[in-house]
């Protein structure tokens, strides 16, 4: 079997966590229904070189050529559904856009002729495909690709951001520009504002449970391509492995517990407010 295609097959029904209660907040649904999911990635080896600062710059470039064609196709398929009544009042294309920050990394670290020195891998094309598909078919469904995404920057983007400076030695907003959100005057106050804004969507009861499933398909594939990029990166680079080896013993059993018991309690603290 080609090993890109068994890379990228999803088995949505693994560990499903299914939300029966539709009355349950589109948050805390996705959520809920992801939380296995979050494991996972915390448990990729290349997701652990980040966490621990131990990413070399050629790798991590590597990573940011991959998130630049996975924006640029996620916001041109927000463009072109930003009439969608379920998606218009989630579009704040200013405040959120990547596209733009990822053009500035990169050409921080491959110069100002990066355009012709990145393509998408073959899962990264996957994950684009996936984008297109719905934007022209099910266009609500971009609802979960901008929550996995964009949330996944404002949250765990920003403690990677401290340890990816500290670890490449990186100076001011150089390298790290898809961290920084400049038009957004009070990170923490926009997000309450985009999970209120979220939460009030009006969905069908078919709509309601297929965004998120849409959200285990958009986490999964994000997997996929750490997967990708660790097989990638070993074929390119003879000390990735060595790396990638030191990196997963300092990040201990206990720090994964810890992540996974904090993430947990800030699930049931989300649930138990969502319900007062």
């Amino acid at each position: 079997m080609d090993k890109t295609k068994k890379l990228a097959t999803i088995d949505v029904s693994r560990n499903r966590l299914y939300i029966k209660d539709r009355t349950t907040p589109i948050e805390q649904a996705i959520l809920f229904a992801t939380f296995d999911l979050h494991r996972d990635i915390e448990l990729t080896p290349f997701a652990q070189t980040m966490v621990t600062g131990t990413i070399s710059r050629s790798n991590y470039a590597y990573y940011l050529s991959q998130l630049y064609f996975i924006y640029k196709t996620l916001e041109e398929a927000n463009d072109r559904c930003k009439e969608n009544p379920v998606f218009k009042t989630l579009y704040y294309p200013d405040e959120m856009n990547r596209q733009d920050a990822l053009a500035g990394d990169l050409a921080f670290f491959y110069g100002d002729d990066w355009k012709h020195k990145i393509k998408p891998t073959p899962t990264t094309q996957i994950y684009m495909d996936r984008i297109n598909f719905i934007s022209t078919t099910k266009p609500e469904l971009l609802v979960a690709h901008n929550f996995i995404r964009y949330f996944g920057e404002f949250s765990g983007g920003q403690v990677l951001k401290h340890k990816i400076k500290k670890g490449l030695q990186l100076e001011d907003l150089r390298g790290t520009k898809v961290y920084e959100f400049e038009k957004i005057e009070n990170l923490k106050h926009f997000k309450q504002f985009y999970l209120d804004q979220m939460n009030a969507i009006e969905l069908t009861s078919t709509q309601y449970y297929e965004l998120i499933e849409e959200s285990r398909h958009a986490f999964q594939l994000n997997i996929d391509n750490f997967l990708e990029l660790e097989d990638i990166l070993a074929s390119l680079n003879s000390g990735y492995l060595t790396k990638l080896r030191k990196s997963m013993s300092a990040y201990s059993d206990v720090t994964l517990k810890a992540t996974t018991v904090i993430l947990a309690g800030a699930l049931v603290a989300n649930f138990v407010r969502s319900r007062a």
